[in-house]
């Protein structure tokens, strides 16, 4: 009887829980300077009603590779209507692949990751690597 129970309890989380799954999954559209590169990004939204970011790389070159080469890539968000804010560091690991998390007040942007010389940039650069539209 309990095998049962627990059968039933385990197929109904299984039913529902992607259904209950309040992120949303985006692709970002890549630059030609990374033609092999593709990223993901995964919204969500915590306690206080602020945005999650789980942004995540695959086959992303170093940007020291690139060329020009550059120093690093620097994830930026552009809430709608206003300039662009920079999140932080994007680090591609030795699998050529990176992962970043933030949190923000908006919940409709543009995310860029760009390519730059200089991590404390007040905008971004002219070499975007990633981009897209986004909300929650």
């Amino acid at each position: 009887m309990r095998r049962s129970y627990l059968g039933i309890a385990l197929g109904f989380l299984l039913f529902f829980w992607p259904f209950g799954s309040s992120q949303k999954t985006f692709h970002l559209s890549a630059s030609s300077a990374v033609p092999a590169a593709s990223a993901t990004v995964k919204l969500g939204q915590d306690s206080n009603g602020n945005t999650t970011i789980d942004l995540r790389v695959y086959h992303l070159a170093y940007p020291t590779k690139l060329t020009p080469a550059y120093m690093a890539y620097v994830v930026w968000i552009q809430p709608n209507g206003r300039p662009a804010e920079e999140l932080g560091q994007l680090r591609v690991n030795s699998h050529l692949t990176a992962r970043f998390k933030a949190i923000t007040p908006y919940s409709s942007f543009r995310l860029l990751v760009a390519a730059a010389n200089n991590t404390q940039a007040i905008e971004p650069g002219p070499h975007i690597i990633f981009h897209g539209e986004v909300s929650r």
